[in-house]
């Protein structure tokens, strides 16, 4: 197969950098028109800034290239996301914001191989950062970078492969989400809105421990190593856990119980959010990625049943993930730019509990589907490596798919 060389301005037909809020005037609302920035993008997804909306009117007035339509290509080039690019894949209204670049191809590549083209090259794009403050790499510098182009017929074939991997992907994410709305949904039903007779009053320092985690030193943190660090980035801030929040961390100083193991329970007692999304927040977690221990950050507390007690791990899971445990715990917060949870209110949240055969009937429901949850995030974590593999392969031809009928 045949590769041409190009810059990457030769590919592209337009080139914008998002909208300054800053400089622009453009104020903020509570709800409205979706905005996306740098944080909101990852490799190969994106998701919408929950904090932060723009009226309609303010949209009407903005530039068309600062608005984005279905199939635009989003790259970060400024912040610690730098590298970072996915396809917009809707057709709702939205903007970017001063740190995303949006590209949108022209007719000599396909607009999702360009995207994967430029993950591919996330590495080298960072060696360009001209920044000692925040990382930066400038639209200018982005588009006169080298690019080896097959025909778009090759292209064609490369996607196809590639999006049936990531397509799976994000159907599984679907998935989980799901089970995990429908499990919260169940437990908070069973135990807080049904009419239950013979309940009994319990605190929860009685039915569980509470560990602080490991106050870490900035200089134990590294590129590499077998030992990984729980930290507030392991909670979906519409709840949830998600893998990509580990730190590696080279450290023997953590205490025995300062470690995690698969199904332990975490609790966030930091935020920097602006809504407080993330403090009071549970997570069970669910996979240790490739690490061989999980340390627990100074920001997380990991909360275990009592062995031998009346309740396991998943239903105190359940109590510490519902809304009635983050409303109680909203009421311990503290501070303004970054919130602190004080550690009481684990010791001062109480809860009515049924009776042992109904506890087992519910603890069993929700281990079957968090099992289920912990299963496709281990076939996640296969095809991800699967894609990662793939794809400098494809890039660079190394895949005769001239042979493979697609």
């Amino acid at each position: 197969m045949e590769f041409k060389k190009y810059k990457l301005k030769d590919l592209v037909k337009e080139k914008t950098q998002g909208v300054n809020t800053t400089t622009d005037e453009i104020k903020y609302v509570s709800s409205g028109i979706k905005i996306i920035q740098a944080k909101n993008i990852k490799k190969y997804e994106y998701d919408f800034d929950k904090e932060n909306y723009i009226t309609l009117e303010t949209y009407n007035q903005m530039k068309d290239n600062h608005k984005l339509k279905n199939g635009d290509i989003l790259f970060t080039n400024i912040g610690s996301q730098l590298g970072n690019c996915a396809i917009f894949d809707s057709n709702e209204k939205c903007i970017i914001t001063w740190n995303v670049l949006k590209l949108v191809p022209n007719k000599l590549v396909n607009n999702y191989y360009l995207c994967y083209y430029l993950n591919y090259k996330s590495d080298f794009i960072r060696t360009l950062n001209s920044s000692s403050t925040m990382p930066f790499v400038s639209g200018k510098t982005i588009t006169n970078i080298d690019c080896r182009i097959p025909n778009v017929e090759h292209q064609n074939k490369v996607v196809t492969i590639l999006n049936s991997l990531n397509n799976k992907i994000k159907v599984n994410n679907q998935i989980n989400n799901n089970l995990l709305k429908i499990t919260n949904e169940y437990f908070e039903n069973e135990i807080f809105y049904k009419n239950n007779s013979n309940l009994k009053d319990y605190k929860l320092k009685d039915i569980a421990t509470i560990t602080n985690g490991y106050s870490y030193k900035g200089s134990e943190l590294v590129k590499n190593s077998n030992i990984g660090m729980a930290t507030i980035k392991n909670f979906e801030r519409k709840g949830g856990f998600k893998l990509d929040g580990f730190k590696p961390i080279s450290t023997n100083k953590p205490k025995e119980n300062q470690y995690a193991e698969k199904n332990d329970i975490l609790v966030a007692c930091t935020d920097l959010t602006q809504n407080a999304e993330i403090i009071g927040n549970a997570i069970l977690l669910l996979n240790l990625k490739n690490f061989e221990k999980i340390v627990i950050s100074m920001d997380l507390v990991k909360v275990q049943s009592i062995k031998g007690n009346l309740i396991n791990d998943y239903f105190l899971y359940g109590i510490l993930n519902s809304k009635e445990f983050k409303n109680f715990a909203l009421g311990y917060k503290s501070g303004t730019t970054v919130l602190h949870l004080d550690k009481k209110c684990f010791e001062d949240f109480e809860i009515k509990l049924p009776n042992v055969e109904k506890i087992k009937e519910i603890s069993k429901i929700i281990e079957i589907n968090y099992k289920k949850i912990s299963k496709i995030i281990e076939e996640n974590l296969v095809l991800e490596q699967l894609r990662d593999t793939l794809l400098p392969k494809l890039m660079n031809g190394e895949i005769d798919l001239d042979k493979i009928e697609i």
